[in-house]
């Protein structure tokens, strides 16, 4: 519903409308937010859902190559241990953002 309120705000111009203009106002914000919710109920994936484990893999990968590892004596490196770490630590972050 927040985002539908951004959008009408953002289309119409207006962030508070006038008592004349609120019962409109309103009907957009629902009518955005029943368009929405109908077209994220519509789509089809034919992905498989990603594996937690594999995808916390991938980023340390990716964290590895762009920071370094112990072995590079070039530039600034971040430990792997400390990636190790961060990444056990914020697992339950990862875990919330679907990777």
């Amino acid at each position: 519903m927040a985002a539908s309120l951004q959008f009408v705000r953002k289309l119409s111009g207006i962030n508070v409308p006038s008592k004349t203009n609120e019962e409109a106002y309103n009907r957009a914000i629902k009518e955005v937010a029943l368009v929405a919710r109908n077209l994220l109920d519509s789509l089809v994936t034919n992905a498989e859902p990603r594996n937690r484990e594999i995808e916390i893999q991938r980023a340390r990968s990716r964290a590895a190559k762009r920071f370094g590892t112990n072995d590079e004596a070039k530039g600034p490196a971040i430990k792997s241990e400390i990636l190790a770490g961060f990444f056990k630590d914020n697992t339950e972050y990862f875990n919330e953002v679907n990777l």
